[in-house]
């Protein structure tokens, strides 16, 4: 298996007749042949000017079935969703990728049993106008990572050799030292820990957040291949591979791999394919001057790696570095679980939280509404203590509020954002009547019920038509013939989806009505004569959740029915990439740790963007839901991460957080001022 440093992007479709196209570059054939394997191929320089994307062009070979996916990014921090490799969808965010620059990525995945080779990929761009002396330089594209779905890989990389570079001294003397790295350096796997932008302590000078990247493949050199031995050494401290451990990397070498100005730093982690079950760590790097003194390569000491709290990492990186070593916590997990609890006592020290005094969080509470005080868990981990019980409050017939809150959507066209929430569906507190019916598919997305007996439903209210197995559905009534005869309005998408299910839906018999209430789980619609501004998430007939932004409503139907147990959902709304995603998680029992099962998730893609501001403050409308942390976040918050917040009661990036509420019930306590 080996992953290429670096390939050429393409170029234009023509080039100004001055200036002669650059040559691709030699790209190093990447293997497919385990099924769930993927290879991810990126840009390492932007792509600049570029008007749009005409299309690509790959050199394939092998036999398997292939998913292609692509995604873009414009600081190659924050990249979006994965989204099919079309020629539909690459036309489709041409509007949106901005003329001062973006990186593109490709991933490839191995679907079938087989073996597939991919020698070469190009993104076909067309530019606008450039200086016809200068040309253009594509892209170069390095190699983002390899894997598979169930795990890590561990990759090999090649360099190249040029002998044409070497006019000056310092030239010849820097192309000897790149060249000597390629052909006698060791193959290392490279995993940089960059810190994260918003982690900065001005206090003590240094980053206190650290995220490790996608592992590439390097070279490194060991001086007189001298490696430690392997004897472990022990100290008061714990235990220490022999030091020092000191291996060189060329600055080039490097720089070639990981951009311009990169370097070596602390924390990085280096594994030696070499040397099995032993993973190092960079404990310091000093740079190294020596002809004419140019900075030529940097000295790097190396340590025992060591796990840290501060340092994020994926579960695919985690599980890669698992296979390597072995870590503490494996060797005592169950002991020091049982030293946690001793220290910690979580059955004693409960949390005394609520205030006499205004919240800080919500601006009305409403109190008749009941607030219970059961632990939602996690096999160990609680999710949340307290939960509003919203059909405590419900009136079919009035609008009652539970809780409003003292903040109102403030969303320019530019911001994205993210909303989640646990939930657990209720049966009504009254009898909802049940009754025969008879369908009849009308013009205009509309459904004519003809009810066996008499019911007294007025326009606007909704109606839920169910029969046995997944046909369910709803409707708005639009139009009373008499008690017994109604016309419904249905979502055209809601239309599609029951005949894909079965065609002749709608002669089907069996079916059963009855009214529908809606479910809305955060709301700032601001209604105003016929225009509407701001946004609501609420779901009708346990399926079918319904996002509406300033009017315009976007249907997510749902598979099956899925809040009848506690559900968490998370919703992310992203102006930058045009998409819109749901999720939706739930506790796994039959799993050994606490991380949640994701049951459903959808992405909406080329999403027109626009202000959601409101002059209507937060709020949650009674129905018939249970709720219970609820965080709205002024970001989205990648999929890989969604498990890890919604097991979190306490949010640790508070400084992300517009709401954060837990559901704790107001004390009810006599204010009592400073006593002299």
């Amino acid at each position: 298996m080996g992953c290429s440093t670096s390939i050429a992007g393409s170029a234009p479709g023509v080039l100004p007749s001055q200036q002669p196209q650059i040559p691709s570059q030699p790209f190093s054939p990447i293997t497919l042949n385990t099924v769930g394997q993927f290879a991810i191929i990126e840009s390492a320089t932007p792509y600049v000017n570029v008007l749009r994307i005409r299309g690509w062009s790959e050199d394939i070979s092998g036999m398997g079935t292939l998913v292609k996916e692509f995604s873009w990014s414009v600081d190659k921090a924050t990249w979006s969703y994965w989204t099919t490799l079309s020629q539909d969808n690459l036309e489709a965010i041409s509007n949106r990728l901005p003329r001062t620059g973006f990186f593109f990525r490709f991933r490839y995945t191995l679907a079938s049993i087989g073996s597939v080779t991919i020698t070469n990929v190009k993104l076909d761009v067309e530019l606008a106008v450039i200086d016809p002396n200068q040309g253009w330089v594509p892209p170069w594209y390095i190699c983002g990572g390899l894997g598979n779905m169930q795990g890590n890989i561990l990759a090999q990389c090649s360099g190249s050799f040029n002998p044409y570079l070497v006019d000056p001294c310092s030239s010849i003397y820097q192309q000897l030292v790149y060249s000597i790295q390629n052909m006698f350096g060791l193959d290392v796997v490279y995993l940089r820990a960059k810190p994260k932008e918003d982690s900065g302590d001005v206090v003590f000078k240094e980053w206190t957040l650290y995220s490790v990247e996608n592992p590439i493949c390097t070279k490194v050199l060991v001086p007189d291949n001298t490696f430690p031995d392997p004897t472990l050494q022990y100290n008061p401290y714990g235990i220490e591979y022999e030091m020092p451990f000191e291996v060189h990397i060329v600055k080039r070498n490097f720089e070639e791999v990981f951009g311009k100005d990169a370097a070596p730093q602390s924390r990085d982690i280096v594994y030696f394919p070499l040397i099995p079950n032993r993973l190092y760590e960079v404990r310091s790097t000093t740079p190294f001057q020596d002809f004419m003194m140019q900075m030529t390569y940097w000295k790097v000491d190396l340590m025992i790696y060591r796990s840290k709290a501060n340092t994020y990492a994926t579960d695919a990186i985690n599980q890669m570095l698992d296979e390597i070593t072995i870590d503490s916590f494996e060797a005592f997990g169950k002991e020091l679980e049982k030293d946690t609890k001793k220290i910690t006592k979580p059955q004693q020290y409960d949390r005394f939280l609520g205030t006499n005094l205004i919240d800080p969080i919500r601006k009305y509470v409403n109190q008749d509404m009941k607030i219970y005080t059961i632990p939602l868990a996690n096999h160990s981990t609680v999710i949340a203590e307290y939960h509003y019980d919203l059909s405590t409050v419900f009136n079919p017939n009035k609008n009652v509020t539970g809780v409003q809150y003292a903040v109102s959507s403030k969303f320019t066209a530019s911001d994205n954002f993210g909303f989640s929430c646990w939930f657990k569906d209720m049966k009504p507190r009254f009898v909802v009547q049940e009754d025969p019916v008879k369908l009849e598919l009308l013009v205009d997305n509309k459904v004519r019920l003809q009810l066996q007996v008499i019911r007294k439903y007025k326009e606007g209210q909704h109606i839920q038509l169910f029969r046995q197995g997944k046909l369910n559905f709803f409707g708005k009534v639009t139009e009373v013939h008499n008690d017994s005869l109604y016309d419904i309005e249905v979502h055209s998408e809601i239309l599609t989806y029951l005949s894909s299910i079965n065609a002749s839906w709608i002669n089907a018999t069996g079916w059963t009505a009855k009214r529908c209430f809606e479910k809305v789980y955060i709301d700032s619609l601001d209604v105003k004569d016929e225009t509407v501004k701001g946004w609501k998430l609420s779901s009708f007939a346990e399926r079918y959740w319904i996002f509406n932004t300033n009017g315009t409503e976007t249907l997510f139907c749902l598979p099956e029915n899925i809040g009848d147990t506690w559900t968490a959902m998370f919703f992310n709304y992203s102006a930058l990439f045009g998409q819109m995603n749901i999720s939706f998680w739930k506790v796994d029992d039959n799993s050994r740790d606490t991380n949640l099962l994701s049951v459903y998730s959808r992405t909406v893609d080329n999403i027109d963007t626009t202000d959601i501001d409101s002059s209507i403050n937060y709020a949650i409308p009674a129905s018939n839901i249970l709720l219970t942390n609820l965080r709205l976040f002024n970001e989205t918050v990648e999929f890989e991460k969604q498990s890890l917040i919604l097991n979190q009661n306490i949010i640790q990036d508070s400084d992300k957080l517009i709401i954060a509420d837990n559901s704790i019930p107001l004390q009810k306590l006599a204010y009592v001022g400073n006593v002299k």
